[in-house]
């Protein structure tokens, strides 16, 4: 079942990642983030260890809560601005583009079905 959720949310996602920046202006992908944030922390407390991506105190999940605060940032820059492209949003797609390929390369990993 959990697997399932994570499934959902991921492909959410990643479909929502193909739209940046209209995703982020709009607040679809913030609000992704934050549903893919809650079903890793509730993996993570369920499994031994917590996964990590290239920070050492960061587990998966805060890394994701991270990127849906990012993107909450992003998207009141572009109310103010008035504009799609404002500053921080390469940095950011990068980001989200290295937190999706760790989960895919995971999932795959693990003999899950792959998106």
């Amino acid at each position: 079942m959990e697997d399932e959720r994570l499934s959902r949310a991921l492909y959410k996602v990643v479909e929502l990642e193909g739209r940046v920046p209209d995703s982020i202006a709009d607040g679809s992908l913030e609000e992704a983030l934050r549903e893919l944030a809650e079903t890793l922390s509730s993996l993570e407390l369920s499994a031994r260890e917590p996964q990590v991506v290239r920070r050492p105190y960061t587990g998966i999940s805060t890394e994701v809560k991270l990127l849906s605060e990012m993107a909450l940032a992003l998207r009141l820059r572009m109310l103010q601005t008035g504009r799609h492209n404002v500053i921080g949003l390469n940095y950011f797609y990068h980001r989200l583009d290295q937190v999706i390929s760790y989960l895919l390369e995971g999932r795959q990993s693990r003999g899950a079905l792959s998106l």
